[in-house]
């Protein structure tokens, strides 16, 4: 039995899917980001990639690398699977989030799930296709708490689990279910009628969140103190004496997020979004003031609206603000779309009459036509990257051939690097981890069919300092068993 009254594979979840696709598909075909080429056959030995996930924290992607390590599988080979996996994962995973948030009617249902899960900052998870598997499985997981009756339990054990082991694959999974929690208090509290409000399922969720993460945290000291393994920076917790310079990276986050122009979400799409939710808060305010209960019970009621609205909002954000590396990039903002179902839910509950209803169905819906559409963009500005850097990549490695003493070259020495292009393509600027020419070692092996050994960058440094840039002649020169290229 579970707790949300409807299939899990039926005509809304399978609409999102189908959505997804068309915002997403572009995805299954082949192109990697800039950190996908390092995971590149005899790049990485499964030693290292080990240890760096394992610092990171996520010894679930450990687990499964050393299981697929077993099978002769590796994610460079296995992106298809894992893009089919993640749209279906983040469409199930959107179309039970707005039943956990009792947002009624199907196209509300329709618009909101889609802004949830196709929200432009979830494109990065697309981009990065050797790990889009790492970010599908942990929605499925979060997806399998949601649906539990809150009465059982073996549930609970389960279901705390199962969160450790989300966080242990994707740790911002945990914003997904901080804004569900905050949105389930208040939609249950915009149900005022005794008959409306559902299964208490935000303190159930709240509970075994905290339990997972305990468990996650017992867990992960547990296995790096076995395993001798450091807490990479990224791990750490902010310190206090950053406190003040936290507070101004944060507000200029808050601006950038809900009103500054921003390259990936234009600045009209915030400001629909932003007049929506405000027109919501007002509605909140006329029908509360209009209503039987005392004014004390008005107050009330208001405020706490208002306080889970400021929640949600702050939540955009999430457990960033605690970690001692700023790192604020899309992939860690994924959660975008759900702040907005959350902070959109009193428009949705009180603005229903026939044509203010329909102007914030018709609003949204742009909006939505505009995130499908930007999915698509970044993804096919990576496949135009990916040519771009690949056709770079042979040219260099043609005058490395065309050199007189080629044939004693062991080494490859690339230094510096040229990450942009005089003819932008401007999703590389917003950190969509599309592809970026950075010298990476996986774009000449994958050219080249052999690996490329990487020669020292200090020795390399030294020999260019007077050297021509590429292309220029001259820029490319072997050093005993060395080939120096000097990039920049």
């Amino acid at each position: 039995m579970t707790s949300i009254k409807a299939p899990i594979f039926d005509k809304l979840s399978i609409s999102i899917i189908v959505i997804t696709l068309f915002a997403k598909g572009v995805a299954l075909f082949p192109a990697y980001s800039i950190d996908d080429w390092i995971q590149a056959p005899g790049i990485l030995s499964i030693r290292q990639l080990l240890y760096h996930v394992l610092s990171e924290g996520r010894f679930g992607q450990a687990a499964i690398l050393l299981l697929l390590k077993q099978v002769h599988v590796t994610l460079y080979n296995t992106y298809f699977l894992g893009v089919c996996l993640g749209i279906v994962a983040i469409s199930l995973f959107a179309s039970l989030s707005v039943r956990f948030l009792q947002i009624d009617g199907f196209w509300p249902q329709l618009i909101v799930a889609t802004l949830i899960a196709n929200h432009p900052y979830t494109v990065e998870m697309f981009t990065w296709k050797t790990v889009v598997i790492f970010y599908a499985i942990p929605f499925l997981l979060i997806s399998f708490t949601v649906v539990f009756r809150p009465y059982s339990l073996r549930d609970f054990v389960v279901s705390s689990a199962v969160i450790a082991a989300a966080i242990s694959l994707y740790q911002p999974i945990l914003s997904f279910v901080v804004v569900l929690v905050l949105g389930r208090w208040a939609s249950e509290a915009l149900r005022t009628k005794k008959e409306d409000r559902r299964e208490p399922m935000a303190f159930f969720l709240l509970g075994v969140s905290v339990a997972g993460t305990i468990l996650y945290f017992v867990l992960l000291k547990i296995t790096q103190a076995i395993l001798h393994i450091e807490p990479a920076g990224r791990a750490a917790f902010i310190a206090l004496n950053q406190l003040s310079e936290r507070i101004g990276q944060a507000t200029d986050f808050y601006k950038t997020f809900f009103y500054k122009t921003e390259h990936i979400v234009p600045s009209a799409t915030k400001f629909i979004l932003v007049a929506a939710v405000l027109c919501g808060y007002m509605a909140l305010i006329y029908f509360s003031a209009k209503s039987n209960n005392t004014n004390k019970e008005k107050l009330r009621f208001v405020l706490g609206q208002i306080c889970l609205g400021a929640g949600i909002f702050l939540s955009s954000l999430s457990f960033l603000l605690f970690l001692s590396l700023w790192w604020p990039v899309p992939r860690m903002l994924s959660h975008a779309g759900l702040v907005w179902a959350g902070l959109l839910l009193p428009a949705l509950h009180y603005i229903t009459g026939r044509w203010t209803s329909l102007g914030i169905k018709v609003a949204l819906s742009l909006v939505v036509l505009g995130f499908i559409t930007i999915n698509n963009a970044v993804l096919v500005d990576q496949i135009r990257l990916n040519q771009r850097d690949i056709l770079k990549a042979n040219r260099i490695l043609a005058d490395v051939e065309r050199l007189p003493d080629y044939e004693k070259v062991s080494e490859l020495c690339l230094v510096g690097y040229q990450p942009f292009y005089r003819q932008g393509i401007s999703w590389v600027l917003g950190e969509m981890n599309t592809s970026a020419f950075y010298g990476s070692f996986g774009i000449f092996t994958e050219i080249a069919g052999i690996p490329v050994n990487k020669g020292s960058q200090d020795e390399g440094k030294a020999l260019c300092a007077d050297k021509p840039k590429w292309p220029k002649i001259g820029s490319v020169f072997t050093h005993e068993s060395i080939a120096v290229v000097c990039l920049d």
